[in-house]
């Protein structure tokens, strides 16, 4: 049975009749601002490329009202100008010198003259049409050529429409020149009729198509009687096939709105413009579309699309698009669970850690307020990934401690091959606890190898315990002390329990002492292991305090005739700093001096944090200066966020009796240094950039705790979280307190508050 291609006559009359009569297509409408003609004589640039004074009589000519017919010819000849090439000309000078008046009135004057000889090529009409900037002409103008171009059949068939396109895409166009330029467009779609039979199979519509797409959207809402033509046009050429369109069901409550975008979409996936179909879909997720059942089933069609598209040309391109579909479907539908876990493996293919960082954070944030659909997880064969993504590449913490935790319920589904990094990328983010669950979860089962003889995680899991260790000893001895004072001074508020203190303590070191002894017996013996396998077992001694086994250690490797490499070197120079710092830059310079080891920044960089530890604050600032001092041979923007995070912690540290302006000079020469590496670094530490925030609060500085918090803080943590809660109305309580003294200007104090997302209190004060 034949199907025709327009709208049928019963829908396009309905469509029609829920049009406000107020729009009528053969008038123009109020939503395009009409803007004034004006025109100027052309004598000035006539002169100019004429390089004559007499002509006068021949720019008079030119800029009357007279048919071209009554030119004077004679005249012209005697001067030997032809009157077409002198408005050409005219016109040309005009353009490359912007002279938009003078050129509309040219352009009124050739098109009249075009207009008398039908055979000729209206190139420099089509030209011009080309240009960015028509909405600066004389609509009179440009309304006389698209009136020309479209007399003529053969002319409106070769028209180049993307200038059109643009210019009748702009706010504020001229309602006739917009008319004018619509009904042009009208004409030139109206030959773009598509083939059918063999021809088709091949088919891809002109850009022209795609872009009366657009404008068919643009319209819809503004004017919807414009946009039904256009629509009714596409439909009848099969540049929008039938089969697009809403079935019978989908119409009884349909409005414009949906009629056009829905069948946009449908149609744009079938020429394969998937990008633009998303877009359509999107505009049709409002919150109205729950009222239509048939639009959260066209965000899935345009999501399935999507992801069987041909992602490879654009990914991130159309991972967002895909993202968006589900983010805006949410509140209507949810979409199902297996484009969810298509979205993930379409992220992974295409390295996509961003996207799949945001569909997982939606995931994490909708769990609460959804618990009747709550989002699957990442698939098993993504885990990984994603955990090296959030732990390299996005610094987000908290959906890293996220992912760690679901997969520390549900441990059976991370693959064995992936337990070693993601419970090294739990580690390196400092989750001890979730860190030694999943490890003690993988430590039974056959493949528990894998995770005692890593070496990618001996190092990460023993230097977060070892930490651990140290941070239970400080807690006893705390503890200890308050202990004595409540059993001299009497019953008082109770602290914690030593007793219970010492047990963590103790389990902690049982712990470590365990990563030790599995990955040696693993590797039995370590000694005739590979460099690696023995060097990073090396440096897992020297981190866990062992030191005297780890410089044996490095004797032994010496003995297997294998020289040592520069991270060989640091880890013994980290060994010796633990104990003592400056021993370590003696035995350093000795290195140096006899040319066995070029110290690079992780060399110096493990000194002055070993120098912090043992409050050695001058070594410390003779191993700043070596790194980002006025001598140093390092460039900053070179520097591994690691090493940039050592600098700025050793700066802001507090130091015993110094004056506050101290500390606030080192905080400023911070500041310096992350802009400098954020000048080519996206990423940076959440943690220490609350350390920064909460040292800057401190020398009483709220603009360069506001600063820190901004640039390494406020996009990485949840602003629900306790700890970042704390700290933003910390600062937005100095920032008033600066504010009402005068210090901070008000439209200061009202942006930083206003990121701070807390309105200011003292807005009266200032007002």
């Amino acid at each position: 049975m034949f199907v025709s291609r327009r709208i049928p006559p019963l829908l396009a009359s309905r469509l029609r009749a829920g049009l406000s009569n107020a729009h009528h297509l053969e008038q123009p409408i109020g939503r395009l601002r009409v803007q004034p003609s004006t025109t100027s004589a052309i004598f000035t640039t006539h002169s100019l490329w004429s390089g004559s004074s007499d002509v006068e009589p021949i720019a008079k000519t030119l800029t009357s009202n007279a048919e071209p017919t009554q030119v004077d010819h004679a005249s012209v000849e005697e001067r030997t100008i032809p009157a077409l090439q002198d408005f050409q000309e005219g016109l040309r000078i005009a353009l490359d010198h912007d002279q938009y008046d003078v050129a509309s009135v040219l352009l009124q004057q050739l098109t009249k003259i075009y207009s008398v000889d039908s055979a000729s090529r209206l190139t420099v009409f089509h030209d011009f049409l080309k240009r960015d900037d028509l909405d600066q002409f004389d609509p009179a103008a440009l309304v006389s050529v698209f009136n020309l171009i479209k007399s003529s059949p053969f002319e409106v068939k070769q028209l180049q429409t993307e200038g059109v396109f643009r210019f009748l895409s702009r706010e504020g166009v001229d309602t006739s020149a917009f008319a004018a330029g619509f009904d042009c467009i009208m004409a030139h779609l109206s030959t773009l009729q598509t083939p059918s039979g063999v021809n088709a199979l091949d088919f891809k519509p002109p850009a022209a198509v795609g872009a009366s797409f657009k404008l068919t959207r643009d319209l819809v809402s503004d004017d919807p009687q414009r946009s039904l033509a256009l629509f009714d046009l596409l439909v009848d050429t099969g540049n929008v096939p039938a089969e697009c369109l809403p079935g019978e069901e989908a119409m009884e409550n349909a409005d414009i709105k949906f009629v056009v975008l829905s069948s946009l979409s449908k149609a744009s996936i079938h020429w394969g413009w998937f990008l633009a179909a998303a877009r359509f879909t999107l505009d049709l997720l409002d919150p109205k579309a729950k009222e239509n059942p048939f639009i959260p089933l066209l965000a899935i069609e345009t999501l399935a699309s999507l992801l069987d598209g041909p992602v490879q040309r654009q990914p991130l391109e159309y991972m967002n698009a895909c993202f968006e579909l589900i983010e805006e479907s949410h509140a209507i539908q949810p979409v199902p669970d297996n484009l969810i876990v298509q979205f993930y493996k379409v992220a992974k293919e295409y390295d996509q850690g961003a996207a799949a960082e945001k569909l997982y954070g939606h995931s994490v944030r909708h769990r609460h307020h959804a618990p009747t659909h709550p989002y699957p997880l990442p698939p098993n064969s993504t885990l990984g990934w994603l955990m090296q993504h959030l732990s390299t590449s996005s610094q987000q913490l908290d959906l890293l401690r996220c992912l760690a935790s679901d997969v520390a319920r549900r441990p059976a589904i991370l693959p064995p091959a992936m337990r070693p990094g993601f419970i090294a990328a739990t580690a390196s983010a400092g989750n001890a606890s979730l860190a030694r669950s999943l490890w003690e979860a993988y430590s039974r089962g056959k493949e528990r190898h894998l995770v005692f003889a890593s070496p990618k995680l001996l190092v990460p899991m023993v230097r977060l315990f070892a930490m651990v260790v140290k941070q239970k000893d400080k807690q006893l001895e705390r503890a200890e002390a308050e202990s004595q004072t409540r059993r001299r001074n009497g019953p008082s508020r109770p602290g914690k329990d030593p007793a219970i203190l010492r047990q963590d303590r103790a389990s902690a070191q049982g712990f470590l002492d365990r990563l030790l002894d599995e990955y040696e017996r693993c590797h039995h013996p370590i000694s005739r292991a590979s460099h690696f396998v023995f060097t990073t077992y090396v440096q897992a001694c020297f981190v866990a305090g062992h030191h005297e086994e780890g410089l044996a250690l490095m004797q032994a490797l010496t003995e297997r005739a294998e020289l040592p490499d520069r991270h060989d070197i640091n880890v013994m120079l980290n060994g010796i700093a633990l104990r003592d710092p400056r021993q370590a830059v003696r035995v350093l310079n000795q290195m140096t001096e006899s040319k066995r080891l070029s110290p690079d920044t992780t060399t110096y960089g493990t000194i002055m944090t070993r120098a912090l530890d043992h409050r050695d604050f001058e070594l410390v600032d003779d191993m700043i200066d070596l790194l980002v001092g006025p001598k140093a041979r390092f460039k900053v923007p070179r520097f591994t966020l690691k090493s940039v995070a050592g600098i700025l912690r050793a700066l802001a540290f507090s130091r015993p009796e110094e004056p506050m302006e101290d500390r606030a000079a080192r905080l400023r020469r911070a500041m310096s240094i992350l802009e400098e590496w954020m000048t080519t670094n996206n990423s940076t530490s959440a943690q220490m950039g609350i350390f920064l925030s909460k040292a800057a609060l401190q020398v009483g500085d709220p603009a360069m705790a506001f600063k820190f918090w901004d640039l390494m803080v406020r996009q990485a943590v949840r602003f629900r979280d306790i700890e970042h809660t704390q700290l933003r109305v910390a600062i937005a309580n100095l920032v008033e307190s600066h504010g009402r003294e005068g210090s901070i200007s008000t439209e200061e104090q009202e942006r930083m508050l206003g990121l701070l997302e807390r309105k200011s209190r003292n807005q009266s004060v200032h007002s």
